[in-house]
């Protein structure tokens, strides 16, 4: 039963932060700027990974801490994961 209610969880923050970001179109602003530098993809990656690095670090922290996944865990999670479903295929696709 445990493991519905933190499905339905990430399930709920995940439209939620999906719906942010599409709201707001933040990824099609970074990326589709016509001044766009040759070396803005490379920090725009790196940058994207030092931030997961860190927050998937912070989760082992709260895991630790608590001993169990606790909601705190997944709301990150689903917050990540919008983050990777919406800037991962715009950050690796073929210039035009």
């Amino acid at each position: 039963m445990k493991f519905i209610i933190f499905f339905i969880i990430f399930c709920v923050f995940y439209s939620i932060f999906d719906w942010i970001i599409k709201k707001t179109d933040i990824h099609n602003k970074l990326l589709n700027k016509p001044r766009m530098k040759k070396h803005m993809r490379v920090i725009l990656i790196l940058s994207i990974v030092v931030f997961a690095f860190l927050i998937e670090y912070e989760k082992q922290l709260l895991k630790h801490i608590y001993g169990d996944y606790s909601y705190i865990y997944f709301i990150i999670g689903a917050f990540m994961s919008s983050i990777y479903m919406n800037f991962a295929p715009l950050i690796f696709r073929k210039d035009q």
